[in-house]
């Protein structure tokens, strides 16, 4: 992959031609971080939902269930900003790809939605037309536990956990310090697909809490 700066310009070299759903996601990611970086948008590895007339970042280590939530967001007809990238400008989340891909042994598709994606080692969900872009409010950390909680989090505790999910050549230090004036949560949930209603509805209650970002 060459991705230019001037004029912008995604080049890719692929040993055979690709399909059109693999090139939107996940080939482009990683140019699309670029270019966010060289317009000075911070982007993180993680997705966002749309909830109280915002957009609520969820990030959660690799295998951590981002996406299975996300997914049952959209079943339950929440809008999904984005699932793989979380693309930041000032104020705004930008939408991404209108899909997202789940492990066929994390998902089980109640209404027979999904389709075979990536060499058949995905489930793929299409996801409806969403606006560009949505104020951002804040941000759901994820963690496995063995019960449903839920947990706010000081300045100190999002810095160093949105640092953690940060694309490095996309998001500087002084990007991260703004992000971490928003509202996050610790949310600490069992590893159990039948606990997915209970989160989903936790994060909903939590998004409709007025909660203001605040000084570092």
């Amino acid at each position: 992959m060459r991705v230019e700066r001037n004029p912008r310009r995604i080049v890719f070299f692929v040993p055979s031609a690709v399909a059109d759903d693999d090139l939107v996601h996940p080939i482009l990611a990683p140019a699309a971080v670029r270019l966010a970086g060289w317009l000075g948008r911070p982007a993180l590895h993680g997705g966002a939902f749309v909830s109280n007339g915002g957009a609520w970042g969820i990030l959660s280590p690799r295998t951590g269930g981002k996406s299975t939530t996300l997914a049952q967001l959209a079943e339950s007809g929440v809008p999904v900003l984005t699932d793989d990238i979380l693309v930041i400008e000032e104020a705004l989340a930008y939408a991404g790809p209108r899909l997202i891909d789940l492990r066929p042994d994390d998902w089980v598709d109640p209404h027979g939605r999904t389709v075979a994606a990536r060499g058949g080692d995905r489930r793929r969900l299409a996801l409806p037309a969403i606006e560009a872009t949505a104020p951002l409010r804040g941000f759901f950390f994820l963690e496995w536990g063995h019960t449903l909680s839920l947990e706010a989090l000081a300045p100190s505790q999002r810095l160093a956990l949105l640092n953690d999910y940060c694309r490095p050549e996309a998001t500087s230090p002084i990007g991260l310090l703004e992000l971490a004036r928003l509202p996050a949560w610790l949310l600490r949930r069992p590893q159990d697909r039948a606990a997915l209603d209970d989160v989903c509805l936790c994060l909903l209650e939590a998004t409709l809490k007025r909660v203001e970002p605040g000084p570092l």
